[in-house]
């Protein structure tokens, strides 16, 4: 019986001393904006994720492409005690805002970036059309949005950002590039993935590139 009490204190002494050493990975703060092209607004908001169930709170909505309201709503969201924040925006690609492709990107994201990061702003745009002529249309009208957003970031002072762009999303930043120019500072880095853009095109922003990304 003794011996028994033993191995049962010595078990019961692990299994406290696991769970109060775990560290457990922080999770960033999921924030979105989508443009809604038919009414001429963007919804704005943040995703909760548990148990691989997905909650979606809209807190404002925005009705002008205004860079400082932009600014003013992600600090309302994002921890005040930091002195500095990695964030990490996300331009998705055609057919990205599907609900299915849209879901999974937000756990990947946050389990393969979230570590990195304590801010991930998802830009979700009308890009699900039957054609890349139609996508290419919806993302010429949506870059005032995106201008906006964009350069609301980048007005942060407190704010490292890093820009990912999927596919689509690339010929949709290629076109409203050359507004960024002029923003206060410039991103940490910027990921072109499987870039839906030309070479002679690439080639003829190349320095403008260079110019918005460090």
């Amino acid at each position: 019986m003794r011996l028994f009490l033993k191995a049962y204190r010595f078990f019961f002494f692990i299994f406290l001393l696991q769970n109060t050493c775990t560290v457990h990975a922080k999770q960033p703060k999921s924030l979105f904006f989508k443009i809604d092209l038919k009414k001429n607004i963007v919804h704005f908001g943040y995703f909760l994720t548990k148990d691989h169930h997905l909650k979606v709170v809209e807190t404002n909505i925005l009705t002008q492409y205004d860079e400082n309201e932009v600014q003013r709503i992600i600090e309302q969201q994002i921890d005040a005690t930091l002195t500095q924040h990695k964030a990490l925006i996300f331009i998705h690609g055609m057919w990205g805002n599907k609900k299915r492709f849209l879901n999974d990107n937000i756990f990947d994201f946050e389990k393969d970036y979230g570590t990195a990061n304590d801010v991930i702003v998802h830009i979700i745009w009308d890009a699900k059309s039957v054609n890349v002529a139609t996508c290419r249309r919806h993302a010429r009208k949506s870059t005032p949005f995106v201008t906006a957003i964009l350069r609301g970031v980048l007005q942060m002072n407190d704010v490292s950002p890093t820009l990912m762009c999927h596919s689509m999303g690339n010929y949709l930043f290629f076109e409203m590039m050359d507004s960024l120019q002029k923003s206060p500072q410039p991103f940490e880095q910027i990921l072109l993935v499987a870039a839906d853009v030309s070479l002679p095109v690439f080639e003829k922003k190349l320095d403008i590139l260079a110019r918005v990304g460090k």
